[in-house]
């Protein structure tokens, strides 16, 4: 079971504009299920490499298509689910509106283990079309889909990827990245 933080740590790259940025971290549990944080800005060096190397594997990598819906953050828009092969470690998801609209992103992400059994949710909300935002999900056992529900306005499509980032290697063909 993955109700254990420990035991599914979330990461994730933010790209910032020029200028003076805000970055809210919040838990909207019980106090007794408090949430560690941390954050580490890189130097220019190294957040140059990480820049590089999110644009490139998004402009490399089969990207879905996600349309938002009529009502907008208030009813929610179109849903992706990508099921996780058991040798998948991690997976890792790239959000990005460059390609068509230019605009923020809003989503719900959902890390489930069986039907409907969330066991990592994130609501989040990216300004701009400019900046990527790229995160790591541990996705531990078997049975793990992600579900990506767009927030967004019809007009304000987005392009995700989802790929592995830790995998162990199998040989039978049932378990493999499709």
């Amino acid at each position: 079971d993955m109700q254990d933080g420990d035991k599914p740590p979330f990461r994730a790259i933010l790209k910032y504009k020029k200028g003076p940025q805000v970055l809210k971290i919040s838990n909207i549990g019980p106090y007794e299920f408090p949430l560690m944080a941390a954050v580490h800005v890189p130097t220019n060096e190294r957040a140059e490499k990480l820049r590089k190397m999110t644009e490139d594997l998004f402009e490399k990598s089969p990207k879905e298509f996600v349309q938002g819906g009529p009502g907008g953050s208030t009813k929610g828009g179109a849903i992706r689910t990508f099921p996780i092969p058991n040798n998948v470690k991690s997976a890792q998801m790239i959000v990005w509106s460059k390609e068509v609209s230019g605009k923020g992103s809003k989503a719900l992400i959902e890390v489930l283990q069986g039907p409907n059994n969330p066991k990592q949710v994130l609501d989040f909300s990216v300004a701009g079309g400019s900046q990527p935002y790229h995160c790591v999900f541990a996705t531990p056992g078997e049975g793990v889909t992600i579900r990506f529900t767009s927030k967004q306005f019809l007009e304000f499509p987005t392009r995700i990827v989802v790929l592995p980032y830790e995998y162990e290697e199998v040989t039978t063909s049932d378990t493999l990245w499709m």
